[in-house]
């Protein structure tokens, strides 16, 4: 019976560690959402939003809009139908999200080819 008692009391301390722990891990990155996904019809530069990934995306004049290789682009060439890789920032308050930084493309980017640009974590 005692060895039954122990094992869970060892159990429960490796499990509420596990728990207590994770909440550290996952809030380390400031609310910052690295996604890519694709520009959908719907969005409105001039209203300072897109639709991407079905979530809507404010776009502001500190976002940072680039082609695939780093150099800075006009958020002009940001329209629908085209694969975007960005970083956002989730606003706890609001259910919106604020793009801190995106880039423009040319095809959707498998895992495997991850490592052909640098930006993607």
């Amino acid at each position: 019976m005692k060895i039954i008692e122990s094992r869970r009391l060892v159990y429960g301390l490796i499990a509420w560690m596990i728990l207590s722990i994770t909440p550290l891990c996952l809030g380390a990155e400031n609310n910052i959402l690295r996604s890519q996904g694709l520009i959908n019809p719907g969005g409105n530069l001039k209203e300072g939003y897109l639709l991407i990934n079905e979530m809507r995306i404010r776009i502001d004049r500190a976002t940072q809009v680039m082609d695939d290789r780093g150099a800075p682009i006009s958020s002009a060439e940001l329209k629908p139908k085209r694969w975007v890789y960005m970083e956002i920032e989730k606003d706890s308050v609001k259910t919106t999200a604020r793009a801190k930084k995106i880039y423009l493309l040319p095809y959707y980017v498998k895992p495997a080819e991850k490592q052909r640009f640098p930006f993607m974590k």
